[in-house]
């Protein structure tokens, strides 16, 4: 059994996030926002802010933002469809089940197998189980754009900005 698509997004939108986070913190009103100590650090000042308008959370002590069902899933401790549950229990809204058939539950132990190393910090490279080669994720090099070094030489390339800038002598002197 699932949830259907769409629901978390119509329920996120129907839940009152300050009636749920005050099952777990006490809130007091400020302005149109309320606050309180943050529950996930030990402060003294409150720092803990909840958006009615927005549906979101934010702690400007330790930076812990999201919407109702991330605080959910961090203060229970839980998977987001038991987060989904949880925020409907609290909200008074039945949760729509959908059957599943059993072509979806072996494609979906089939995502299981692959997610489970990859949530234990561990690429598998190989097409065989027993062939796998396994590489733990502080010896893999990162590949990313803001990595790479900056093109030299090709003025067309650059941004207009570092054009300004005279470029490298290519010559003699």
């Amino acid at each position: 059994m699932r949830i259907p698509r769409g629901f978390s997004d119509e329920l996120r939108t129907q839940a009152d996030i300050v009636r749920i986070v005050s099952d777990y913190v006490t809130l007091k009103k400020k302005g149109k926002d309320y606050t309180a100590c943050c529950p996930f650090h030990n402060e003294k000042t409150p720092s803990f802010y909840v958006s009615p308008t927005r549906q979101f959370y934010k702690c400007f002590g330790c930076g812990e933002y999201g919407s109702v069902y991330d605080f959910v899933i961090r203060m229970e401790g839980c998977a987001f469809p038991e987060a989904v549950r949880i925020v409907a229990d609290k909200s008074g809204v039945q949760v729509p089940v959908v059957e599943t058939s059993p072509d979806y539950e072996a494609r979906n132990r089939d995502r299981e197998d692959i997610r489970l190393p990859l949530r234990c910090g561990v690429r598998t490279v190989g097409r065989d189980r027993g062939s796998e080669r396994r590489i733990p994720a502080a010896r893999r090099r990162v590949r990313s754009h803001d990595h790479r070094p900056a093109p030299r030489g090709d003025i067309a390339s650059q941004s207009s900005r570092s054009r300004s800038r005279p470029g490298p002598r290519l010559g003699g002197r």
